[in-house]
């Protein structure tokens, strides 16, 4: 079973957990890592970084890329493998091989020749997608997960995403203000979205695209992590599971694939601002092996390889006429 990752356009590493593109790149770089009869193909940018046998890495030109987003042309890329995978639901990849592509994220339309759409979760998909005449699968949405270790926390938040209108961060900000609690942000901010208006560097702080090091740094050492939502999302976001997994609880919405992912003892559901003055005056009572365990099974890299092939190989059997 070989296996051709389109990983295009992502312009980031895409061995770093991510900052800017959700967990699209990521994913990519650890089933191809993890898969040796996985390759990948992107631009030099997103696979500079990844410790991938050159073997199995294909790096498109500018021009190759473009013909691939804009016209779904694979220029005989895929002519040696039995899948292809990509991440633009929007587009059709033209080929005499099954494709299997990224679920439509909060916002994206999907292209209705894609036939086969790989979800983190069916139960939380947009309603659209089921009615769609396809097949949809479901895998796991994994993290490397660290060996458990206690670590030596300190009293502020820390929210690393995308910000722009539907994350919160804002509203976040606002209440760190309102109430003296100190929270750090990082990550890109959208165009027009004006939380630098909300940092005051007393008790709000903004670092910018920040390294992976850095990240777990803060992690080891934040109170919470804020993943407030004003739209329900199908999975918790890789940024989720990585802060459990460092014994960090979550701030979020009971809204969508968060209302089942949080339950009491991993993190808080904040509804208003009485919650998140609850939330932050009960914030040593967490037990960091709780957060831990809530991610390290299911959401290990290991169950989402397993799930991933699972699905490869049942679709792949599927079109040559083995099932």
């Amino acid at each position: 079973m070989k296996i051709l990752i389109v990983a295009a356009p992502l312009n980031e590493d895409i061995s770093a957990t991510p900052q800017r593109y959700g967990g699209v790149g990521r994913t990519f770089y650890l089933l191809a890592k993890n898969n040796p009869n996985i390759t990948i193909a992107s631009n030099w940018e997103a696979l500079r970084d990844c410790d991938i046998s050159v073997s199995r890495k294909i790096i498109l030109s500018e021009e190759e890329e473009r013909k691939i987003v804009e016209n779904g042309d694979l220029q005989g890329w895929d002519n040696n493998f039995d899948l292809i995978f990509h991440a633009q639901p929007n587009r059709h990849y033209v080929s005499n091989k099954p494709t299997l592509v990224w679920a439509p994220g909060y916002g994206e339309t999907i292209n209705r020749l894609n036939t086969n759409i790989l979800c983190h979760n069916l139960k939380n998909q947009h309603p659209y997608i089921s009615n769609l005449m396809t097949n949809l699968y479901e895998f796991v949405l994994g993290v490397d997960i660290p060996p458990f270790q206690e670590y030596k926390k300190d009293d502020f938040i820390l929210q690393v995403t995308n910000h722009y209108p539907q994350i919160n961060s804002i509203i976040l900000a606002k209440l760190c203000l309102k109430h003296n609690i100190k929270c750090i942000f990082a990550g890109p901010i959208s165009d027009g979205y004006p939380l630098s208006d909300y940092i005051d560097n007393e008790y709000t702080f903004y670092e910018g695209v920040i390294p992976e090091e850095r990240k777990i740094e803060l992690l080891k050492k934040a109170r919470f992590f804020g993943c407030l939502y004003s739209h329900p999302i199908n999975d918790p976001p890789l940024s989720a599971k990585q802060a459990l997994s460092y014994g960090c609880p979550i701030l979020t919405n009971q809204i969508g694939a968060m209302a089942e992912f949080i339950d009491g003892s991993n993190g808080y559901f904040i509804r208003n601002e009485q919650d998140f003055i609850d939330a932050w005056q009960r914030r040593h009572e967490f037990n960091q092996l709780d957060c831990y365990d809530s991610v390290k099974n299911k959401y290990s890299v290991d169950n989402m390889i397993k799930t991933f092939n699972n699905v490869c190989e049942r679709i792949i059997n599927e079109a040559n006429g083995n099932i």
